[in-house]
């Protein structure tokens, strides 16, 4: 995907490297790619269920190469841990850059992940394969 992503792009000579965001000619960053394939992935479900895959499983979905290459906005950060234990913001800023050519409008909503639970109530043993609910982490 990275490789029809730059090739898409062309290869911009190593002057152009690090100009501004809206030259189309310099090479993007790791972390501006990444943010564009996370953006355009295609969240994906667990096998014969309409329940979301844990956001472990999944990651950002399943890339979409056409959209990447076609986006006409790049979101940053492209994710967010909302329920991290370690790092409790009270509040987060996304950033929605339009690189297009007319207005973009969103919606922003949110599609809770599956909780998968590895042991039964009451019991301390594991089982061979997780119990998948839609009890969204």
């Amino acid at each position: 995907a990275l490789a029809l992503f730059l090739a898409q792009i062309g290869n911009p000579g190593p002057e152009t490297v690090g100009n501004n965001l809206t030259n189309t000619t310099r090479r993007p960053s790791f972390s501006e790619v990444r943010n564009l394939f996370q953006s355009n992935a295609k969240p994906v479900n667990i096998y014969s269920t309409q329940i979301p895959a844990t956001a472990v499983k999944q990651g950002a979905g399943l890339v979409n190469v056409f959209q990447a290459l076609t986006a006409n906005t790049i979101i940053s950060p492209s994710e967010l841990a909302l329920n991290d234990t370690t790092r409790q913001e009270r509040s987060y800023t996304i950033k929605v850059s339009n690189i297009g050519k007319k207005t973009a409008w969103y919606k922003i909503t949110h599609r809770g992940a599956a909780l998968a639970t590895g042991a039964q109530p009451e019991s301390d043993q594991l089982l061979s394969t997780p119990v998948y609910s839609s009890d969204y982490a």
